[in-house]
Parts: C-alpha cells; sequence; structure tokens
C-alpha cells in the first residue's frame, strides 16, 4: 500500500473532509491532494510531519 493509499484510509477511518487534509498537508487545492493520493505526488517531510500529529497515526 503506497503512503497515499494510507492516507486516503486513515481520512475515511477518522472521517476528515479533503479540504480539511488539504489544509493539514498545507496544499491548496483537492486536485493536488488526489495526485497524492495517486502517487503521482510525494509528501515532503513537513507533510508527514503535520499529517502525523493531525490524525494520530502513522505512516508505515
Amino acid at each position: 500500500m503506497s503512503v497515499g493509499q494510507k492516507i486516503e484510509k486513515i481520512r475515511l477511518e477518522q472521517n476528515i473532509p479533503v479540504f480539511k487534509m488539504c489544509d493539514i498537508l498545507a496544499i491548496t487545492s483537492q486536485a493536488e491532494y488526489h495526485k497524492i493520493i495517486n502517487g503521482r505526488i510525494s509528501l515532503t517531510i513537513y507533510q508527514r510531519i503535520m499529517f502525523i500529529s493531525s490524525t494520530c497515526s502513522s505512516l508505515d
């Protein structure tokens, strides 16, 4: 499972809206979020830290 798929799985489990995930990952559009989910864009270290601290979930 890719990092993007893990993020989407956690988002669905925790009922986080896509616009909130965009805020957490510091991105400006849902299109960019979908690129992350599909694996076309990789996360920066900052984005990984923000995701983990916001959701209290790991990305291993």
